[in-house]
């Protein structure tokens, strides 16, 4: 038997993707979207339980998408700070950049996620922007709208 996904037998495991997947579908993810991996969709939902038990299983934190974003770009841009201390515990770059050089801090900015400026300067990002800026523009993250309502 093949165990993968925490222990599940490859069929188990298959299913509960699926309905992982589907999940996600009916909160208005496209999820065959430019390389996004499930870690990324787990932090899109907020769902907190799920980042940490794919990540026990062995996702890659600092993974990109075909844009180069990072899980813990997903979660500056989100505000999620307590999916963002999960990843930056396990090991996420916090000065990651993306296709375009921009950082987790720089997308915090863009979401005006104020408190995760604060909770990211204070594990050494650094970005484009002043701290207490909160303007922004960058057209080349429009690619990425759709998982970034919610």
């Amino acid at each position: 038997m093949t165990f993968i996904f925490g222990g599940l037998r490859k069929s188990e495991a298959e299913k509960t993707y699926r309905m992982i997947m589907d999940l996600m579908r009916k909160k208005g993810a496209n999820t065959s979207y430019q390389g996004r991996t499930l870690l990324m969709y787990a932090i899109y939902i907020g769902a907190k339980d799920l980042v940490k038990q794919l990540i026990g299983c062995g996702a890659k934190i600092n993974a990109r998408d075909d844009t180069g974003w990072t899980a813990l770009m997903y979660a500056a841009y989100h505000g999620n700070i307590e999916i963002a201390e999960i990843l930056i515990n396990k090991g996420a770059d916090v000065n990651a950049t993306d296709n375009s050089g921009k950082t987790a801090l720089d997308y915090a900015h863009w979401g005006i996620q104020e408190q995760m400026i604060s909770f990211l300067v204070e594990h050494g990002a650094v970005g484009e922007r002043e701290v207490d800026s909160h303007s922004y523009n960058n057209s080349s993250t429009s690619s990425n709208s759709d998982i970034k309502k919610g």
